[in-house]
């Protein structure tokens, strides 16, 4: 009888090659991503409702999570926001000029504005800044035409750079 051989090793697994696109850390003026009517369940569209020309936003495919399509709008010039549907893994990077105009209820997707600050402001804090509310003449002047209300900041940081890449 033969002696027994020893089976072939089987060679390791190569490692994945990783995605250029997110292989090398954000700037630090990374947008702001700020929920587009909502944001959930939303589907990005230029002036109108049904203005989704395809000339307006650049599609990668295989893009598992949100934050993946984040950042491919993070390095793509001119970058206004992203859309993003999960159970496809589909993400649209709009780049159309003038931005997300509007969007569109549609199950499942997801549209957010990228906000980018344009720098040169100085914020100062007021009294100390703790504890304390920003009011116009006096202290009782709170018109509405004083300030412009934005959902989806939570942090003084985000509030602070939404307001920079509004003026």
């Amino acid at each position: 009888t033969q002696a027994p051989t020893a089976a072939p090793a089987q060679a390791p697994t190569p490692a994945p090659t990783p995605d250029p696109w997110l292989s090398h850390e954000l700037p630090s003026s990374a947008p702001l991503f700020l929920p587009a009517d909502g944001g959930d369940n939303r589907a990005c569209r230029g002036a109108d409702a049904s203005d989704n020309s395809h000339a307006y936003y650049e599609v990668f495919t295989g893009v598992t999570d949100l934050e993946d399509c984040k950042k491919r709008c993070s390095k793509t010039l001119g970058c206004q926001g992203i859309e993003h549907r999960r159970s496809t893994q589909r993400c649209e990077v709009w780049t159309r000029n003038g931005g997300i105009g509007t969007t569109r209820q549609v199950q499942g997707y997801t549209c957010l504005r990228a906000v980018v600050s344009k720098g040169g402001w100085k914020f100062r804090p007021v009294d100390g800044g703790a504890d304390r509310t920003c009011r116009g003449a006096d202290e009782h002047d709170n018109a509405s035409g004083h300030y412009r209300l934005m959902r989806g900041p939570n942090s003084l940081e985000q509030c602070t750079r939404a307001c920079e890449a509004t003026f």
